[in-house]
């Protein structure tokens, strides 16, 4: 069987293949293609938007090949050249990974002229990612800029509005579609409102291999410590966090909370300069609350580093406003770190509340508080429920089981579309 997978950018594996600067980014779809690639019997093809001219090359069998990228209907060329690959390719399938952007609804369109079958994999929509953005920001904040805001015109209102703009191809793509690719009741409720006759397959994701190799300890952490993956933009709710910390200190003065990313500013005029507005509200509420000592940005971190810092800490929190599954709350409990989680999108698929981890509304940061500070206080509970959720996680994120899955919705798809 030969698969042809369009995804948004480049795999490390293709870096490396094609010669060009890494991103650090889509290691998800990374720890995918390896575990159907172990498979032997599905042939996997990849392709994404990349500036110039059109590239191929061949590494470790599989085939990478770029194509210019496309801004919806005013670029022609990108277009063009998914066409293209896919007459030189003819694929038994195609893979489109994400609804949103351009490139996704180009391929789509391409697989429908050219009677290719197609799967369309659900991400985040971001249509209705759009309408939480915003979520517990001031209105001077939300619509208020910087210096470097108004250089970019790149306000966070702005930066809803792009997810919208973003949005756009995902009716479109997802009404020519049959089939979808997807994890959570999130991600398929917002589907089939859009296209209520599709078929939808349910596949876990694969995530990275350390993250399988190793497991937290309460011995080997260090107490009283938070650990957030994500915090430079408004979605990822780390101005929530930082609300409920002085309520967590008052009860436990040793905590500290490290966000990987880097500072909201760094020092001097020029730092301030370049600050974005979220950065300038963070920075506010850390020197507001004296939380300077107790705060720590710990830079962009590989897969080493980022399993070293879930290993070390004592608690993960996913405080998004919105999210269909988060890869990296997804990591923690793979690695049996106890988590607490903001009650949003299809995360609730991914924790049974007090047994797995905690959940909490995305805005109450005084329940955020309780559930971390009650982790804090009792070890042994931190212990089963990280246990209960590493065992869970082992199996539902299985590499085998689910390139098996895949493996079998596109001979499911071939059956039913020839």
């Amino acid at each position: 069987m030969r698969a042809l997978w369009i995804i948004n950018g480049p795999i490390p594996s293709a870096t490396q293949a094609l010669g060009i600067p890494t991103t650090g980014f889509l290691t998800w779809v990374e720890s995918g293609h390896r575990a159907i690639r172990a498979r032997g019997d599905v042939e996997v093809s990849v392709a994404f938007p990349w500036p110039g001219e059109p590239r191929t090359a061949s590494f470790q069998g599989t085939r990478f090949i770029t194509f210019p990228p496309v801004e919806f209907a005013r670029d022609a060329n990108g277009a063009r050249a998914i066409e293209l690959a896919l007459r030189r390719l003819v694929p038994d399938i195609v893979h489109i990974f994400r609804t949103e952007g351009g490139h996704a609804y180009a391929a789509a369109v391409a697989c429908k002229r050219l009677g290719i079958p197609f799967v369309v994999g659900q991400q985040g929509m971001y249509s209705a990612i759009a309408h939480h953005y915003m979520s517990g920001l001031p209105a001077r904040v939300a619509y208020g800029f910087t210096p470097r805001d108004i250089l970019r015109v790149d306000t966070i209102a702005m930066q809803a509005a792009e997810f919208r703009r973003r949005g756009r191809a995902e009716p479109g793509i997802l009404e020519l579609t049959r089939y979808v690719i997807g994890r959570t009741t999130w991600d398929r409720a917002l589907a089939e409102q859009i296209n209520p006759h599709l078929r939808y397959f349910t596949i876990p994701e694969t995530l990275r291999p350390t993250f399988y190799a190793n497991e937290w300890s309460f011995e080997t952490c260090q107490p009283y410590t938070i650990f957030m993956s994500q915090g430079h933009y408004p979605l990822k709710g780390l101005h929530f966090v930082l609300r409920a910390l002085p309520t967590i200190l008052d009860r436990h003065p040793e905590t500290e909370l490290f966000v990987s990313g880097w500072p909201p500013r760094s020092s001097g005029w020029w730092g301030q300069a370049k600050q974005t507005q979220y950065a300038a509200y963070v920075h506010r509420l850390i020197r507001k609350s004296g939380l300077q000592d107790k705060v720590h940005f710990v830079g962009v971190l590989d897969e080493a580093g980022m399993a070293d810092r879930y290993l070390g800490s004592h608690v993960f929190v996913s405080a998004s406003t919105v999210e269909n599954e988060s890869n990296s709350l997804s990591e923690a409990k793979l690695l049996g770190l106890p988590v607490v989680a903001s009650y949003v999108g299809g995360v609730v698929d991914r924790i049974e509340h007090g047994a797995t981890g905690f959940l909490y509304q995305h805005d109450a940061h005084y329940m955020l508080a309780h559930y971390v500070s009650r982790l804090f206080r009792e070890p042994d509970l931190g212990r089963r429920v990280g246990a209960r959720a590493r065992a869970e996680s082992l199996a539902l994120n299985d590499p085998e089981e689910n390139a098996k899955l895949l493996r079998d919705a596109y001979a499911e798809i071939l059956r039913s579309d020839p």
